[in-house]
């Protein structure tokens, strides 16, 4: 698989263009229902080849569904969407967009309110008294939501309001 997706791989980089590969999802349950990585369907070689993965899950029952992109050079995100029956597309959903501003997040927020501009994760990790890999996933969550942006300079990721 990665000698067949590997040459697809260089030639969009050197055309600054992307291919787009649909696949299946696999059938996994639980911890890992939603993993896009660990859903690709097949060769595990797929995911090490791409650039950026997105799959869309939706619950049974449930009209609504969740747009979920990964990669390396995007920020991770989890966009809900619902389909458009009349064009037969997924369209964003706005109604379903707010985000839950929990106690951490709000945490967070207030702990760069008072760190001020171009604040590292740890630093705002440690003001608040959450784990690293925790305040990480709250920030991502605030940046997607437009509560928070992001900022990188010399390879260091800095966030403020």
């Amino acid at each position: 698989m990665t000698r067949a997706l590997a040459p697809l791989q260089e030639m969009s980089h050197e055309r600054e263009c992307a291919i787009m590969m649909i696949d299946h999802h696999n059938k996994l349950t639980g911890a890992n229902c939603m993993d896009v990585i660990a859903n690709i369907s097949g060769s595990t070689a797929k995911g090490a080849v791409a650039d950026s993965i997105w799959g869309i899950y939706r619950e049974g029952g449930k009209t609504g569904a969740k747009l979920i992109v990964t990669g390396r050079d995007v920020i991770d995100q989890s966009i809900p969407v619902q389909m458009d029956w009349s064009t037969g597309c997924w369209q964003r959903d706005q109604d379903a967009e707010g985000l839950k501003l929990t106690g951490r997040r709000q945490e967070i927020l207030d702990a760069l309110e008072v760190l001020g501009q171009q604040v590292g994760v740890t630093e705002i990790a440690l003001e608040v008294g959450q784990d690293k890999g925790n305040t990480y996933k709250r920030l991502q969550d605030l940046v997607s939501a437009g509560l928070v942006t992001r900022s990188e300079k010399g390879g260091d990721v800095y966030y403020s309001l």
